[in-house]
């Protein structure tokens, strides 16, 4: 299976091409501003890297926040489209879920994922790994 995935919710915008669970090809770009002007861009850097084409894809991801509310529609926009052109389905990935994901924890220790959501407040969820899969502890939240 290959998988076209786009993070944009956060400063550190990026697009990623997998296939089988291994990863084809990776862009990102810490960004003050929006990734709108280079998400296509981007796919199109995947893309050539992998040498693979869009409908070779089978499924569309897009991280769907918490986050900048203008990151996560350029993100899921781009994604939703290409997935609405090559009629493929589309998945949604917490972006929280995402950095747990990326923890080199213990099994059932704590992971703690933060996303600054700007004046003075974070976004943050507590996960644990149980058997190879994320677990919720606490549901994300806004403090």
């Amino acid at each position: 299976m290959i998988i076209l995935a786009s993070e944009t919710s956060t400063l550190l915008g990026s697009v990623a091409l997998f296939e089988n669970g291994a990863q084809l090809a990776y862009k990102e770009s810490p960004r003050q501003g929006s990734h709108s002007d280079v998400i296509n861009v981007f796919i199109e850097d995947v893309l050539k890297k992998s040498e693979k084409k869009l409908s070779d894809i089978d499924l569309f991801a897009a991280g769907i926040g918490p986050g900048s509310f203008t990151g996560i529609r350029i993100s899921v926009n781009a994604i939703k489209t290409l997935a609405y052109c090559y009629n493929k389905p589309i998945v949604g990935i917490n972006s929280l879920i995402n950095l747990a994901w990326q923890c080199p924890s213990v099994e059932n220790a704590p992971i703690i994922s933060m996303i600054n959501a700007y004046k003075n407040m974070l976004y943050i969820a507590t996960y644990k790994k149980v058997g190879g899969e994320i677990k919720v502890v606490r549901e994300p939240e806004v403090i």
